[in-house]
């Protein structure tokens, strides 16, 4: 067994772990990732150049703690000073609690009877009440000045219909 290859597999080995470890220090997007890749496939040939079981135990290896190490990086990179300041954080609760207040008033509009303001083609703005909503409609184009139904609710919208195809 030729000691210089196997002290090279061990070398190209570590580098590539040390180069994946930067990856979550040093914002390379993904640069020193593929390097690792690069490293990691040369001590796998170097590996076979020493024995085919050398190379078969080194894919092995590589099989079984590169989803570890891979796992492990992407567990602790949104942790790591580069991922702070890469990735988003969680929102504040008290930021979003608008839009679901907001959610829970149109669902509440279901059932309601309106006016097209504008005509729907199919979006448009219908009145509730003395309430301008933006609607949409199923579909069908509603002239500005028909009686509408809520139906439902689609995101930040009430879905109507025409007053008459609701059976009112």
């Amino acid at each position: 067994m030729p000691i210089d290859l196997l002290i090279a597999a061990i070398l190209l080995f570590a580098a590539a772990v040390v180069f994946l470890v930067a990856e979550l220090f040093v914002p390379a997007h993904g640069l020193l990732a593929i390097l690792c890749g690069f490293l990691t496939l040369g001590g796998i040939i170097t590996c076979f150049y020493i024995g085919p079981v050398f190379g078969t135990v080194s894919i092995l290896a590589v099989m079984v703690f590169g989803p570890l190490l891979l796992f492990t990086g992407v567990r602790y990179y949104p942790k790591s000073p580069v991922g702070r300041r890469i990735l988003m954080s969680q929102p504040n609760p008290d930021s979003i609690k608008g839009f679901s207040d907001h959610r829970k008033e149109l669902a509440d509009m279901v059932g309601r009877a309106g006016v097209a303001v504008t005509t729907l083609r199919p979006a448009g703005v219908c009145a509730f009440e003395e309430r301008r909503l933006a609607s949409v409609s199923e579909g069908m184009i509603i002239t500005s000045g028909t009686r509408v139904v809520v139906i439902g609710v689609s995101g930040a919208q009430v879905v109507v219909r025409a007053a008459k195809e609701a059976g009112g």
